[in-house]
Formats: structure tokens, sequence, C-alpha cells
């Protein structure tokens, strides 16, 4: 996956916000496709959607089939440490933009999201027949911070299926190349933990997520 640089998301963060409230307490492993809510507003672009537009074009060299308009999303998150909301990046609570990738591995469609540089956190959804596997996952270069559980030795890198997780699209997957998919996910990861200064810390994190991405 692509790595894009950290001061993205540094430039989203001089905008202020309204909180929006995630609460899917669902688990299917079955996609539907129909109608999106609130995809209208996803479809406009705003403020940083074209903020984000600009740096990426700056810092790397799209041909049409990357280009953003094509292959973008939007992540509303929310996260929890021992129990409690934690503090974040307040443009998870706007809507963060990021870019997106879809490739087929096998008979699976792969759909990849992220950001960082030297660490970061993405979302991953695979979709295979009329069923869906959405994953969250960190990483980091420098350290290992990180436990699936307690038992575990400690990693620099994570990736957490859902606990929780709907998925809607706006039309049936061909699992072809060069199809436009747009869809609007809603997940919540399992608990895991993370070490900060003397402590470990029980951390998971609810999101949604819009995308709109070309198929390759």
């Amino acid at each position: 996956m692509k790595q894009y640089p950290i001061f993205i998301t540094m430039v989203i963060l001089l905008f202020s916000c309204r909180e929006q409230a995630i609460n899917e307490n669902i688990y299917s492993e079955t996609y539907t496709v129909g109608k999106i809510p609130g995809l209208k507003s996803f479809e406009t672009y705003n403020e940083l959607d074209k903020r984000t537009e600009k740096i990426l074009k700056s810092v790397d060299s799209l041909n049409p089939s990357e280009a953003f308009g094509k292959n973008r999303s939007r992540i509303f998150m929310e996260s929890y440490s021992n129990g409690k909301k934690a503090p974040q990046d307040s443009a998870f609570y706007q809507g963060l933009p990021t870019p997106c990738y879809f490739e087929m591995t096998g008979d699976t469609l792969v759909f990849r999201v992220g950001i960082g540089f030297f660490g970061g956190m993405g979302v991953e959804i695979a979709i295979f027949k009329n069923k869906f596997q959405s994953s969250y996952f960190l990483y980091t270069d420098d350290v290992k911070p990180y436990k699936y559980n307690l038992s575990e030795d400690f990693t620099n890198n994570i990736r957490l299926k859902s606990k929780y997780q709907t998925l809607i699209l706006n039309e049936q997957p061909t699992f072809k190349a060069g199809q436009q998919l747009t869809g609007y996910l809603t997940f919540t990861s399992p608990v895991f933990f993370e070490r900060s200064l003397q402590n470990l810390d029980s951390n998971y994190v609810k999101g949604k997520l819009y995308f709109t991405c070309l198929t390759q």
C-alpha cells in the first residue's frame, strides 16, 4: 500500500469540527446493495478534500486511473482507551479524506485506505462473492507498542478483524477491473493493547467510512 506523508493530517487538523456519533453494534458478514445514507455529502468536495487532492498531486504523479477523484474516501472515527473516549485528531470527527485502492487478489476484491509515514493506521475490506470482512490496522516503524492480547509479545503492527461491521455498496461488484465502486462501511474493532509510558492501555476504535474506488 502506498504511504503518504503524515503532514496531510497535520494540515487538516487546522480545521475545527462538530463531533458525529458512531453507534453501529451490528455484525453482518454479507454486504447489501442499495441506497447509501449521506452519499450526496460525500460526493460533494469540501475544503479538506480540495486541500488533500492538492497535496497528493504535489507529492505523487498520478495517472488518470489513480486520480484522487476516482480513488478517495472519508473516514469518521472515535477512539476509546480504558473504557473512555480518548483524545484524537479532530479531523476524524469531520471526516478525514484519504486516497484509496481496490485490487483483485484471486477471487477477492481488496480495498485499502490509510494514512501515515513511519507509522499510521488504515482500514481494509476484503469482498468475496456476497460476503466481506473488514479490518483495522495500526503500524509503527521504530517501537513495538501493540499487543493483540495480554499473553502475546509486543509487535510494531496489528491487524484487527472487526467485531462489528456493516457494508452497503451502490452496485453489485463485478470482480473485474474498471468498475467504479462506491460504498459505506461501519466498523468497530476488538480490544487491543498499547503501551504508553508506564501504562498498558486497553483500546478499541469505532468508525464509518465512505469510499469510491476504481477496481484494478
